[in-house]
């Protein structure tokens, strides 16, 4: 049997928490966000339910948390008990709600909603609004908590002032989390998805919404199969942190990051790092993300950390406005990874010291490639283009290229001091050498085949 309470327009105050086990269901509706106010005036105020079957979630709706304490406990709290493996049905709903502080000058809560076990929670057209203050820490701890808990779906909401927007807490269950048509403003970081030191937490979506941080808009670890796109990230104006927009700690795969605008901001200080693909990170994608208004030099729009391998990095765009920055920047211990059809208006597009051999092509500004000046067996590995050409101050006769890869084109153009000879494992035009000089002011093409070079074409 089903309960419902209806609350009226006015103010109720309060002194202690209310805590209930359910055993019914419950829906508790108000007369709208401002009109039916909760009014705790203890430091450890709040509603906590706590429902005993799947099938008895509550719905909250329409109506104000408030606290008149400086750190007022959690707000609102649901649980699930016995906890279980596995669920099927939508749990609770939580729609229409202000949580914040009488006076926001003074009083917060320390946490807006705890979801504890909780399987298919759906939260939609809420604010949480912490203390008013512009420098870290913050006073409030976290906008929405959900520990083990399974399946968060988050829609059209609004949070501001607290340390971790979105909080994911717990090392087992969590997966299923999907944000959409939100604003995070003045926090330190919108979501916090790093609790998990192992394994693959698989998130649906953080999609089409707005953060303004200090630190981090989102960061994570071990997750896998997320889409995260059409986000718009701004480093906040008074942060003084070293801000990376999306960061992927450790150990996440298979993640899309997908048409996101990162900003630095001009009155902002600290170090800027738009996307960071770090440690054992592999098998992401990153596609279109545009990085703007950077204020320090080199900084990066796209990180790859160590050990991270066999991500496609795929028509980035750095620095329109502010700082010259590397569109994409690969650390010395990364593995390979796929870089292609990068951009950056006022830097360098790729920068690398990696060791492994990385599949970089087509970034922009392209570089002017010459070959190993004097060298009889020059180096084309990592072009970022197919063209090269020749500078040597001697006569030099090459009769290799090294470092090739299997189908990769090279095309040269030979100044008066460089020949070429003929060989099985680089294969001239009628097996015939270039004497030093003949091709100058040309151009000649060759293709890698699996053993050996061989010649395609030349204009001379």
């Amino acid at each position: 049997m089903g309960r419902i309470l209806v609350l009226p327009q006015g103010t109720c105050a309060l002194s202690s928490k209310i805590s209930v086990i359910l055993t019914n269901k419950l829906t508790i509706v108000g007369a709208g966000r401002g009109a039916s106010i909760l009014k705790w005036t203890n430091p450890d105020g709040g509603l906590a339910l706590t429902y005993t079957n799947q099938y008895l979630a509550p719905s909250i709706e329409g109506m104000t948390f408030l606290t008149t304490r400086a750190g007022g406990g959690t707000a609102l709290t649901i649980a699930l008990r016995p906890a279980l493996t596995t669920a099927n049905d939508v749990g609770p709903i939580i729609r229409d709600i202000d949580i914040r502080g009488l006076n926001p000058s003074a009083d917060y809560w320390t946490d807006g909603i705890k979801l504890i076990d909780v399987w298919y929670p759906t939260l939609s057209h809420f604010t949480i609004k912490g203390k008013n203050e512009v420098t870290l820490p913050f006073s409030m701890q976290s906008g929405v908590q959900y520990i083990r808990s399974q399946g968060v779906f988050l829609s059209a909401f609004t949070m501001q002032h607290m340390q971790d927007a979105v909080l994911q807490g717990g090392t087992t269950l969590g997966e299923g989390l999907n944000a959409s048509a939100f604003e995070l403003v003045g926090v330190k970081n919108g979501f916090n998805l790093s609790s998990w030191t192992s394994g693959a937490l698989a998130i649906q979506g953080i999609q089409n919404g707005h953060i303004n941080a200090y630190a981090r808009a989102i960061i994570a670890s071990y997750i896998v199969q997320a889409h995260l796109s059409g986000l718009l990230i701004y480093k906040a104006h008074l942060s003084k942190s070293a801000f990376i927009g999306i960061e992927l700690l450790i150990g996440n795969t298979n993640n899309r990051l997908i048409g996101n605008h990162i900003e630095d901001n001009p009155a902002a200080t600290g170090g800027f790092t738009g996307i960071a693909v770090g440690t054992n990170a592999a098998y992401n994608t990153v596609i279109g993300n545009t990085c703007d208004y950077v204020v320090t030099a080199s900084s990066d729009c796209v990180a790859i950390g160590a050990n991270a391998r066999s991500n496609i990095i795929i028509a980035n765009v750095g620095g329109r406005s502010g700082a010259a920055i590397d569109t994409v920047s690969v650390s010395k211990d990364a593995g390979p990874n796929i870089i292609v059809g990068n951009h950056s208006a006022s830097g360098v597009a790729v920068s690398s010291n990696s060791v492994a051999t990385q599949t970089i092509f087509n970034n922009s500004p392209l570089p002017d490639q010459i070959l190993t000046i004097n060298s009889t067996t020059p180096s084309v590995k990592s072009s970022q283009h197919e063209a090269w050409r020749t500078a040597n101050t001697s006569s030099t006769t090459i009769t290799n290229l090294t470092d090739g890869t299997l189908g990769q084109r090279v095309t040269l153009l030979l100044d008066a001091n460089t020949g070429f000879s003929h060989s099985r494992s680089f294969v001239l035009r009628s097996d015939t050498d270039i004497a030093v000089g003949a091709g100058s002011g040309h151009t000649i093409t060759f293709i890698r085949y699996s053993d050996k070079w061989v010649e395609q074409s030349r204009s001379f």
